[in-house]
C-alpha cells in the first residue's frame, strides 16, 4: 500500500514538474514569420523596431490616426502574429482611428521568449516608444484580444489610457485551462496565469467588452465576471452569433467604435440652430468639466445618472452624460451610442432661451410634452431609464430603447412603440 502512495505521489510530482516547464507551448502559438505591411495588402502602415527594457528587438505595425482620433495600442491573442490581423487593422483605419500593434516575443519576428512577466514590461515600453511618437496619453486606448486583454488590463494599472476595450477577456488562464484539462493540477502547473479578475478593480479607465454569445474558447461568464469586478463606468457588448475568432466579421468594431465616440464631445446643430457639444462619456477635458459642476447637480436626477448640463455662456453647450448603471433587468450596463444620443440636441433649442441658472428644471417653461427617444448599446438584456422631472403639464419622458431588440423595454416605451407601428 505504501508502495503504491509513494508511486501515485511520485507520478504526481512528475506531471507538475513536466507541466511547469512545458505549459508555455500550450499558452503562445506564435507565427515567427515577419512580414511587412505591404505584403498583407495594408497602405500607410509602418514596420517599427525597437527595444525592450532588457534589450530584446520588437516588432510592430503602426498607422497614425487621421485628425483628432485616437490610437488603439493594440494587444494580440495568443497565436499567429500581428500579420493575422490585417483585416482588422484595415476595419479600424476606415474610421480614421490610429492602430499600434505590437508583435509579442517569438512573434512576428520579434526576438526572445514569451511569458507573462516579459509581455507585460514589452507593453509598458510599447506605450512610452508610443508616447515617444508624439502621442498623448488622452489619445490611447488600450484595446486587448483574448490574451491580450490580460495584458491591456495590467497595462492600464501602469500607465495612463484614456480607456480600455477588451474583446473576449476572461477571468484567468487558470480558469480557461480548467474548462480543458479540469482534472489537471493546473494551479500548480502554470506559472502565467494572466489574472485579470484580480486586477480589473483597480483599473480606473473607462471600460469597454466585447464578446461573442457562441464564444466556445472563452465562456461569456468570463466577461461578465470581469465587468462585475470592474469599476465605473464599464459596459458589456455581446456579439450574439459570434465566436471567439469572429467577432469584426459580425459587427463587433460597429459597437466598438460607437463606444470611442461616445468618449470625446462632437458636435450637434440643435432646434434653435446653435452648435450644442454632447459628450457620451467621461473623458479628459470633459471629466474635468464634470468635477467642477458636480456641486450644480440637480434634484430629481436619480444619483446614478449623469448630468445634463446647459453652459453659462453663449453658445449654449450642453454636456449629456452616458448613465453609469441604470435600472436594469438581469443584465449589464450598455454604452452610450451618440449618433442616437444626439437626439437630445434639439432639446437644447427649447433651454437656451430660458436656461437662466434653472438648467433642466426649467421644465416649467416649457408648453407640452417631451418625448425623446434615444437607444443604447446594450449588452444582452433591454432596459428602460426614465428621468422624470415634474412640471405643471405633464412629465420629461426619456426612453431609451435597446438598439439590438429594436423594443423598448418601460411600459410607456412599448405604448409608444405599438403606437408608432413599431418604429423608433
Amino acid at each position: 500500500m505504501l508502495n503504491l502512495l509513494l508511486s501515485l505521489a511520485g507520478i504526481f510530482a512528475l506531471i507538475v514538474i513536466v507541466g511547469r516547464l512545458l505549459h508555455r507551448y500550450f499558452i503562445y502559438i506564435p507565427d515567427r514569420t515577419r512580414v511587412a505591411p505591404e505584403e498583407a495588402g495594408l497602405a500607410g502602415v509602418e514596420e517599427v523596431v525597437f527595444k525592450a527594457a532588457d534589450g530584446t528587438k520588437l516588432i510592430a505595425w503602426h498607422l497614425p490616426a487621421r485628425g483628432p482620433k485616437p490610437t488603439l495600442l493594440y494587444f494580440t491573442g495568443n497565436s499567429g502574429n500581428v500579420a493575422n490581423r490585417a483585416g482588422k487593422i484595415r476595419t479600424i483605419a476606415a474610421d480614421g482611428y490610429g492602430v499600434f500593434m505590437l508583435n509579442y516575443r517569438r512573434y512576428g519576428g520579434s526576438g526572445g521568449r514569451p511569458s507573462e512577466s516579459r509581455i507585460a514590461a514589452d507593453a509598458v515600453s510599447t506605450y512610452d516608444y508610443l508616447r515617444g511618437l508624439g502621442v498623448t496619453p488622452h489619445d490611447i486606448i488600450a484595446y486587448g484580444e483574448s490574451l491580450g486583454t490580460a495584458v491591456a488590463a495590467r497595462l492600464a494599472l501602469q500607465r495612463h489610457v484614456e480607456a480600455l476595450v477588451l474583446e473576449a477577456p476572461f477571468t484567468s488562464t487558470l480558469d480557461v485551462g480548467r474548462l480543458l484539462w479540469p482534472l489537471f493540477p493546473l494551479s500548480l502547473i502554470m506559472v502565467d496565469q494572466y489574472r485579470t479578475i484580480d486586477r480589473i478593480g483597480a483599473v480606473k479607465a473607462p471600460l469597454f467588452i466585447i464578446h461573442g454569445g457562441r464564444d466556445a474558447i472563452i465562456p461569456l461568464d468570463q466577461a461578465r465576471h470581469v465587468l462585475h469586478a470592474a469599476n465605473e463606468p464599464k459596459s458589456l457588448a455581446v456579439v450574439p452569433q459570434a465566436g471567439h475568432n469572429d467577432l469584426f466579421e459580425r459587427g463587433a468594431w460597429e459597437k466598438v467604435r460607437g463606444f470611442l465616440e461616445s468618449l470625446r464631445p462632437v458636435p450637434v446643430v440643435a432646434k434653435a440652430g446653435r452648435q450644442v457639444e454632447i459628450a457620451a462619456a467621461a473623458s479628459g477635458e470633459a471629466r474635468e468639466r464634470r468635477a467642477a459642476s458636480s456641486t450644480s447637480q440637480r434634484r430629481g436626477i436619480p444619483a446614478k445618472s449623469r448630468q445634463v448640463k446647459p453652459s453659462h455662456d453663449q453658445d449654449s453647450e450642453i454636456w449629456l452624460e452616458r448613465p453609469a448603471r441604470a435600472a436594469r433587468l438581469g443584465g449589464s450596463s450598455g454604452s452610450a451610442d451618440p449618433a442616437s444620443a444626439f437626439a437630445l440636441g434639439f432639446l437644447a433649442g427649447e433651454l437656451a432661451g430660458a436656461a437662466d441658472g434653472l438648467g433642466l428644471l426649467a421644465g416649467a417653461l416649457l408648453r407640452r410634452l417631451l418625448v425623446i427617444i434615444t437607444e443604447l448599446h446594450l449588452a444582452e438584456d433591454a432596459f428602460a431609464l426614465h428621468f422624470l422631472l415634474q412640471r405643471p403639464e405633464g412629465l420629461i419622458d426619456i426612453v431609451i430603447a435597446n438598439d439590438d431588440l429594436h423594443a423598448p423595454c418601460s411600459p410607456f416605451g412599448r405604448w409608444f412603440w405599438e403606437w408608432n407601428g413599431g418604429q423608433i
